[in-house]
């Protein structure tokens, strides 16, 4: 079910509501450039009745149907989703950010600990400014996303053209995506589930362009701060985000568990492994 929320200062969330409404809540924050869709290239009706779960998939502002917010900080994001759930009248709930929603996971946990009964890291980006992070990372993606920091202009111009490589020659889309990808993750992005999850993200590129620049600027919250437990689940084989980005998020969280696998990817980890990490996320609970 596709929905709609208002927050206090008139902007508006857009999420994606699946499961057992009476089930534990898991809030899923999706990775860049993406948004609520891409909970498809993993997940299905199936796996979440299964679980007994009810996911919520959350557009960032910007992003597929939220409101533009300009001004925004990473930060921020704690505040909208404590004000999303006290909407849906949601108490305590997990959340699980994968990708470039790793640091939007990690900030909840760093700003509202109270409301939280898990939290999971799943082949979490970290911020650019550690070039030694950067190390192993494929270099084309990397160009790209920097250039929402350095050329935002170029970034959204770029963004736009592999909207519509996308829709109208998918794919030729398909082909270009594949060479980027190391193996194990092209064996999964070729399966149509995942790639037609993929085609199907929406978002402007202005809006897509800002959540890129603040996950890869330096974070306006300290890692350190977090005092709860976190999961962080890791591939061996990432090459969009590093395993020494995980290793960095273990060091900097002092209370966080990582699940290290070395022979998943960026996309094979969650593809793979999703209904695995859901079950422990809802089974791990430390704020009853």
């Amino acid at each position: 079910m596709r929905g709609i929320i208002s927050l206090p200062d008139s902007r508006k969330l857009s999420y994606i509501d699946i499961g057992d409404k009476k089930g534990k809540v898991v809030l899923y924050f999706h990775g860049v450039p993406s948004a609520a869709e891409e909970w498809n290239m993993w997940g299905d009706d199936q796996i979440i009745s299964k679980l007994g779960i009810r996911l919520i998939v959350i557009d960032r502002p910007g992003v597929g149907l939220s409101s533009y917010y300009s001004n925004r900080r990473i930060s921020d994001w704690a505040k909208d989703i404590e004000h999303f759930a006290d909407t849906l009248e949601i108490e305590k709930f997990s959340v699980l950010g994968y990708s470039g929603g790793g640091p939007y996971a990690a900030v909840c946990a760093a700003l509202i600990p109270e409301r939280l009964r898990s939290v999971g890291l799943i082949s979490s980006v970290v911020s650019f400014d550690n070039e030694k992070l950067l190390e192993g990372l494929n270099q084309g993606n990397v160009q790209f996303l920097n250039l929402a920091i350095q050329k935002p202009r170029l970034f959204r111009f770029i963004y736009r053209q592999i909207g519509l490589l996308g829709r109208f020659a998918p794919k030729q889309y398909l082909k270009r995506a594949l060479s980027t990808f190391e193996a194990v993750d092209a064996e999964v992005f070729q399966t149509s589930k995942v790639h037609n999850a993929i085609f199907s993200v929406k978002g402007s590129a202005k809006g897509q362009q800002l959540d890129t620049k603040l996950i890869l600027s330096p974070w306006d919250f300290d890692l350190k701060k977090i005092q709860i437990p976190v999961y962080i689940w890791q591939g061996g084989r990432d090459h969009n985000a590093s395993p020494a980005m995980g290793r960095y998020l273990n060091r900097e969280i002092s209370k966080s568990t990582m699940n290290f696998l070395p022979e998943e990817g960026h996309i094979s980890l969650i593809v793979n492994n999703i209904e695995h990490i859901l079950k422990k996320i809802v089974d791990s609970e430390y704020n009853e």
